[in-house]
């Protein structure tokens, strides 16, 4: 492939109780249960491999959102026009035709060829967008993992007891759980079979967010790639995302060669833009992104901001303004590795995860 991106897909494996912060309550912390963030991911596996990492240099390992495992399969986020029916239990999904149709469709058309609003028996249907569901679109499979809720009181520093009146309560995952993650080898050095003495989330300095990571398999990027598109790209193409996609990024060009030089990756090139007839062509809900904590980046006190996103699991119709010289090459860095955005003025790794697909992503995302 002319840059040596190696990507393997491996099980994350809780040993302890681990809090993943989804957001904070008035007494603790709320336990995200679904999805681990790949920064998060990320930054445990270049700390246990000896990579650092400052915000002037990027990481040399980048991780995908660590989607919840069920019955050892990964669990994907619905894409939407993804429903499922209130009464039959079953999923309605568009067919094949219409998901390709999507990259040359008017906005005007989407609600006639997309929006259902109940099932051939008339049932009413709810969106499953961004849910995590099974590939085998199975409603049986449940996305919610197990938790328990811990309670500690705070210390004192001076006096090395409790601290009166100061009580902490965690939300945590229960060891057990399993998630499925795929990593990125952006210098081409080989990953290893299993990743020992991983410590993800909240809390690890007590215990907290012990993890074993087991490599599952490796992925030909460019086998991969090439069985998808071939050597030529269409002008338009609809991508499915892995990880979320800041609004902003929606109104921008999307430069590779610039990507490309924030990893040293000099082959890459080619630019994006979402699609925009009248509005960008980006289908899904927004979320608040919490860009963790950095003070390298965001001074005393280390906090980054909250970016509104394009959820994971939404489509974007996107434009070649440039095509890249090797497809190959683009589409595998877009889809394991991403494209930095700027945030706090520095480039935050592991956002705008696109994978491109010919049928149905759910089926076709490793």
């Amino acid at each position: 492939m002319g840059m040596g991106l190696k990507v393997s897909l491996y099980k994350i494996k809780l040993v302890s109780p681990t809090v993943v912060s989804k957001g904070r309550t008035d007494r603790g912390f709320e336990t995200e249960t679904q999805i681990i963030p790949g920064q998060t991911i990320g930054g445990a596996v270049n700390r246990v491999l000896g990579y650092g990492f400052t915000a002037s240099r990027l990481p040399k390992i980048v991780s995908s959102p660590a989607f919840l495992a069920h019955e050892g399969e990964r669990m994907l986020p619905a894409y939407p026009f993804l429903y499922a029916c209130r009464e039959c239990g079953k999923f309605i999904k568009p067919e094949k035709e219409k998901l390709a149709s999507l990259a040359n469709s008017s906005i005007g058309q989407i609600a006639e060829k997309f929006i259902v609003s109940r099932c051939e028996r008339g049932h009413l249907l709810r969106p499953m967008h961004p849910k995590l569901v099974s590939k085998k679109f199975d409603p049986g499979y449940t996305t919610e993992s197990k938790t328990v809720s811990l309670v500690s009181v705070g210390m004192n520093r001076y006096t090395a007891s409790s601290h009166t009146g100061l009580l902490f309560e965690y939300t945590a995952l229960e060891p057990g759980v399993e998630f499925g993650v795929t990593l990125a080898s952006v210098d081409g050095k080989d990953l290893p079979d299993r990743i020992d003495r991983l410590l993800i989330g909240r809390g690890t300095s007590r215990g907290f967010g012990r993890a074993e990571c087991t490599k599952q398999c490796e992925i030909d990027c460019e086998q991969e790639m090439a069985k998808i598109w071939g050597k030529e790209l269409p002008n338009r193409m609809v991508f499915y995302l892995i990880s979320p996609m800041p609004l902003k990024a929606l109104t921008e060009r999307l430069d590779l060669k610039k990507t490309g030089s924030l990893f040293g990756v000099t082959e890459l090139d080619g630019v994006l833009k979402v699609v925009a007839d009248t509005d960008p062509m980006a289908y899904g809900r927004s979320i608040w992104l919490n860009t963790g904590w950095n003070v390298d980046v965001a001074g005393v006190g280390g906090r980054r901001s909250l970016v509104k996103c394009l959820a994971y699991g939404g489509l974007v119709v996107a434009e070649w303004l440039q095509k890249p010289s090797n497809p190959s090459l683009a589409l595998s860095f877009i889809k394991y590795c991403g494209i930095p955005v700027i945030i706090d003025n520095a480039p935050f790794v592991g956002l705008c995860m696109m994978s491109t697909f010919i049928d149905d992503p759910l089926l076709e995302v490793c």
